[in-house]
């Protein structure tokens, strides 16, 4: 949630990482957390988390979505670098 509505990023992140903890190959989770990073201006860890959802397995459950994700993270990846 955007901070003007009460959202912060230190939270994002925590529960972030906590949902990694459950499922760490999740993309769209390591995609949210890169976004959270990069709003942190920590690139060189949101790099990490954007390779990391680049990488991770597919998910039979997820498979479309996750191209989806993806994508998006390989064009995150090209604009922080």
């Amino acid at each position: 949630m955007p901070g003007l509505f009460g959202g912060s990023s230190t939270k994002s992140e925590a529960h972030l990482r906590k949902a990694l903890a459950f499922d760490p190959t999740s993309v769209i989770t390591r995609l949210f957390l890169a976004e959270t990073l990069i709003d942190l201006n920590r690139n060189a860890e949101a790099r990490q988390e954007l390779q990391a959802a680049i990488a991770a397995p597919e998910s039979k459950e997820w498979a479309p979505e996750d191209v989806t994700f993806r994508r998006h993270a390989r064009l995150l990846l090209q604009q922080i670098k």
